[in-house]
């Protein structure tokens, strides 16, 4: 049970720490953006979000122990520091949308219609682009529980973009010789196969 709870559990971390679909914006906005330049920004976002992650979770189980649900907003008293955290929480979320937004859309008008999103006519790039707002508002108004749809973005989403597609591509790029790296790819993308659908299975039966 604990080991089924773990896998449970995993989905998001696999999401918290899944900035992949903006990297390729990241890279082409940064300014002399070298490697050594990309691997800090990268890094630097890393630290800095596992920081805050540790801040929250040690917080939330320091202050209501096994109590602690993934909401942890409601276990609090109404007063003017959680009003404050949920005007906080509000904005995250405003802001983010539309970077979030940006990738999804031209991803899915490349999947879709076969070329990018500012290549659309207008009437085709706002049909999509209200097609999936209101898509994410029912979703958004319908679930109760956010965790239930992070674990399930982590779970599909997260793994396919942080092990499957990476350790795929890095595996077929580097084909001249072998090397433990290649190794490390293939184990990675084996490995998120594998996860997928372990993952899915046991959020959909809890």
């Amino acid at each position: 049970d604990d080991y089924s709870q773990l896998l449970l559990v995993l989905p998001l971390f696999v999401f918290a720490f899944g900035c992949h679909q903006v990297t390729f914006q990241l890279v082409d906005e940064l300014k002399d953006n070298t490697l050594f330049r990309c691997d800090l920004v990268i890094g630097s976002a890393m630290a800095i979000s596992c920081l805050f992650y540790l801040f929250v979770a040690f917080s939330g189980y320091r202050t209501f122990g096994n109590a602690t649900v993934p909401d942890i907003i409601s276990l609090y008293p109404d007063n003017v520091f959680l009003a404050v955290g949920r005007i906080g929480l509000a904005l995250n979320m405003a802001l983010s949308y539309p970077l979030h937004s940006l990738s999804f859309r031209n991803s899915i008008s490349v999947l879709v219609l076969g070329r990018p999103a500012l290549e659309l006519s207008n009437k085709v790039y706002y049909t999509l682009t209200y097609v999936l707002l209101i898509i994410t508002v029912v979703i958004a108004m319908t679930v109760a529980d956010i965790a239930v749809v992070l674990s399930y973005c982590g779970a599909i989403g997260g793994t396919a973009l942080a092990f499957i597609l990476p350790g795929a591509y890095y595996y077929q790029y580097f084909n001249e010789k072998w090397h433990p790296t290649r190794a490390m790819a293939a184990f990675m993308s084996v490995f998120g196969i594998m996860f997928m659908p372990v993952a899915v299975i046991l959020e959909a039966m809890k």
